[in-house]
């Protein structure tokens, strides 16, 4: 069974976590939630298939922040991957320092999913290729840029 822990922050509000909760456990996997702006206990990362955050989740609070960090660090001790969509495209009034810390933790993760739109926001580019080769020679591991309706 493919366990996926994902970071409640990451999302606007409940309907959007269960809607997530929902389609991945559509897929045949099974999901657990973690308040990463609230603890210092970190559950059996071992027992995961992956951790997924947002940009929401990172720019939420220095707390969470942290604890993402530390998530993402200890998964990659244990090769678990750590899945990070930047959504920044959707967060309000976002400014350049969301930007850096966005930017930061791109690199933390092993894949980042910036979609189109996020990319214009983030680093000023247009093409999904240019955003590749950028964010791979600033140390992002894997990168997928999304085009919308176009696919990825």
């Amino acid at each position: 069974m493919i366990k996926v822990l994902l970071a409640e922050e990451s999302f606007a509000n409940s309907e959007e976590l269960e809607k997530m909760t929902f389609g991945l456990e559509r897929l045949g996997m099974f999901t657990e939630k973690i308040a990463c702006g609230k603890t210092d206990i970190f559950p059996d990362l071992e027992q995961y298939s992956a951790f997924c955050f947002s940009g929401r989740a990172v720019v939420c609070s220095e707390e969470s922040r942290n604890t993402i960090d530390k998530l993402c660090k200890m998964c990659k001790k244990l090769e678990i991957p750590t899945v990070f969509d930047p959504d920044f495209s959707k967060l309000c009034g976002a400014g350049d320092t969301e930007k850096n810390i966005i930017n930061e933790t791109a690199a933390l993760a092993e894949i980042f999913l910036p979609s189109i739109e996020d990319a214009k926001a983030l680093c000023g580019l247009n093409s999904p290729e240019e955003t590749a080769s950028r964010y791979l020679a600033a140390g992002t591991r894997k990168i997928v840029v999304t085009l919308d309706k176009k696919g990825a």
